[in-house]
């Protein structure tokens, strides 16, 4: 499963090198080493999980409360600074944060799709725990695609 995953992606990406759609300063190699390198991140963590879930170690939502903490410090700390001071294509930057604010200011429905999809993930995250407790690493991940 994992080597076809990790195939999908290496041919994905290189159709796109083939047929010249990569992004001009020659990063496409890199995104794909990215996707896999996320893939197998992925992978490991929802192995651990499920063993340290199963023998009883932690419930599943205390793993996500704690999971949604420290990625949501990582984010506010590390993630978004770096973003808005790295220079690129919006305003300058790889993210304009001021920008991106305003936007959902202006705009009711893109707030309102925001709201959406964080109660579709704050529904679909718990429940996908359950079934990694319940019934498997395997099951979750073709969840976690689904969505």
């Amino acid at each position: 499963g994992i080597l076809a995953a990790a195939a999908g992606v290496i041919l994905v990406g290189a159709a796109s090198l083939l047929r010249g759609e990569a992004a001009p300063s020659g990063t496409a190699p890199l995104g794909v080493l990215l996707a896999l390198a996320a893939r197998a991140l992925q992978s490991a963590q929802f192995a651990f999980e499920e063993r340290y879930m199963k023998a009883g170690r932690f419930s599943p939502l205390l793993q996500l409360g704690a999971e949604g903490a420290i990625e949501s410090a990582l984010c506010a700390a590390l993630v978004l600074p770096l973003a808005h001071a790295l220079p690129g294509s919006d305003h300058g930057r790889v993210e304009d944060v001021g920008d991106t604010l305003r936007s959902l200011g202006r705009s009711p429905t893109l707030c309102a799709l925001v709201g959406v999809n964080w109660l579709s993930l704050a529904a679909l995250n718990p429940l996908s725990m359950s079934i990694g407790l319940r019934h498997g690493s395997v099951l979750r991940v073709f969840v976690e695609i689904a969505r």
